[in-house]
């Protein structure tokens, strides 16, 4: 006799986010902040006995793409970074990036 435990499907959701902060040298904001966000979704496996959640499931998109930024124009000043690059290869399990324009 093989028993086994009776289980479910539970999705996970995340969002990544990509925050662009615009400050002036003294930090006071020099223009709105520029938020980007994917989403994504998987489906995991609950043990109904244990509780316990698998992490097998697959994220959906498996990737993303935060495109390049142009930063606003402040007249009278000029942005250490003229553009915020591109990033790539943004998956579920990423962390969330942080950005300063000064």
């Amino acid at each position: 006799v093989h028993l086994r435990h009776k289980t479910e499907p539970v999705d996970e959701t995340k969002t990544v986010t990509e925050t662009i902060q615009y400050v002036y040298e003294n930090g006071d904001q020099a223009a709105p902040a520029k938020v980007q966000k994917l989403d994504f979704k998987r489906t995991n496996t609950k043990d109904l006995v244990t509780g316990k959640i698998s992490q097998e499931g697959v994220w959906a998109p498996s990737t993303g793409t935060f495109p390049e930024v142009v930063s606003p124009k402040v007249d009278g000043y000029t942005p250490d970074k003229a553009t915020v690059a591109a990033v790539e290869q943004i998956t579920g399990d990423s962390a969330d990036i942080e950005e300063t324009v000064t």
